[in-house]
C-alpha cells in the first residue's frame, strides 16, 4: 500500500528493491507519458529534432550534476565517444 506525502510516495511495510532508482515520484507516470507520447501523437515529420533536443538537454543537465560532484565547471567536462 502506498500514499503520497509532501509530493513523495511513501509505502507501508518494507521496501526490498535494491536498485539505485528508488521509488518513483507520484507524477512520474503522467510526466513520462506527456514527455514521450504527446510529441509522437501531435508531432509532424520533424519529430527527431524534438528527440535530439531532449537528449541534448539531458546531457547538459547531467554535465551540471557531474560538475557539482567533481567540483569543476561543466564547460570543462568532455565526453568520450563510444566505439
Amino acid at each position: 500500500m502506498s500514499e503520497t506525502v509532501n509530493g513523495l510516495t511513501e509505502r507501508q511495510g518494507i521496501y526490498l528493491l535494491s536498485h539505485s532508482v528508488g521509488l518513483p515520484l507520484p507524477n512520474a507516470e503522467r510526466a513520462a507519458a506527456k514527455a514521450f507520447w504527446t510529441p509522437w501523437e501531435t508531432g509532424n515529420g520533424d519529430i527527431w529534432q524534438h528527440w535530439l533536443g531532449t537528449i541534448e538537454a539531458f546531457r547538459a543537465e547531467l554535465a551540471l550534476l557531474i560538475a557539482r560532484i567533481v567540483k569543476k565547471p561543466a564547460q570543462t567536462l568532455r565526453h568520450a565517444q563510444s566505439r
